[in-house]
């Protein structure tokens, strides 16, 4: 509902019946509603899309892709608190569409260091950034994906496309987009197992994601560590070959090529 910043004050009364006889009248209220929307965008990349090479085969079933995106920041950046976000985000893969979920990034003076976390209830990845480092870091980590490959795979899948829109309370932004793919283990020989949420699903928090390269995290990453490195030891010990990694130490995969977005007035 569009509703402007009207404030309401709402207020009601029931009355129960009893074999047609009034029994209990019961008032609530009065409560005061302030009804508001979130202000438009002061710029917008519209929607973009982004092809890259991977190799998924029928032999990686059951294995979790890690599909992670990240940018650095040019053109016009503020220096007063502003945020990223990021929507419309998927992934062709193969015949299948993935939904990738939205994602906002605060670069605000209240922090001193960064911090990426996943919202349940909303679905969205938050991260919050130094807003001193907003141009410094040169990977901040945007959205990502855990896709488990079904356990009966059926094909060979060798190239992806990201679609993303970036939109930001800044205006005159330019985004430096990448994304990578790692292919995980769900468990192993040794007893680690990929961490899962109660319904079975992946689970973003426990995987530990690092929210930047080139800046201090609140978790004492590894500051080398690239942004999207799932930081977890359990899940770092899982990665293997696939998506656009080799395993070994590359726990985000190789990247893709370096678009530039910019983010205009829309």
């Amino acid at each position: 509902m569009n509703c402007g910043t009207d404030t309401y004050t709402i207020s009601a009364q029931g009355t129960l019946y009893v074999n047609g006889a009034e029994d209990t009248t019961a008032s609530f209220g009065p409560a005061t509603l302030t009804c508001s929307t979130r202000p438009p965008p002061n710029c917008a990349t519209g929607a973009q899309a982004l092809s890259y090479n991977v190799s998924e085969q029928s032999k990686n079933a059951s294995e979790i892709v890690w599909f992670n995106s990240h940018f650095k920041l040019q053109g016009n950046v503020p220096t007063t608190d502003f945020t990223v976000n990021v929507t419309n985000q998927s992934i062709t893969f193969g015949s299948a569409t993935l939904a990738v979920p939205d994602a906002v990034i605060t670069f605000t003076s209240t922090v001193s260091c960064a911090s990426t976390s996943f919202n349940t209830t909303a679905n969205q990845w938050e991260t919050f950034i130094p807003l001193s480092y907003a141009t410094h870091a040169d990977e901040i980590f945007s959205a990502g994906l855990a896709y488990e490959l079904p356990p009966s795979f059926p094909q060979n899948v060798n190239n992806v496309t990201w679609n993303v829109t970036f939109t930001s309370s800044a205006p005159s932004l330019q985004f430096q987009f990448q994304y990578g793919a790692a292919n995980y283990l769900s468990s192993d020989s040794k007893g680690d197992a990929f961490p899962t949420t109660a319904s079975g699903q992946p689970d973003y928090n426990a995987m530990m994601i690092d929210p930047v390269h080139n800046a201090p995290a609140c978790n004492g990453y590894n500051n080398g560590d690239h942004a999207g490195t799932p930081e977890n030891p359990t899940v770092k010990n899982l990665v293997t070959g696939g998506g656009s990694g080799g395993g070994g130490s590359n726990w985000t995969g190789s990247w893709s090529s370096t678009p530039t977005y910019v983010c205009a007035a829309p």
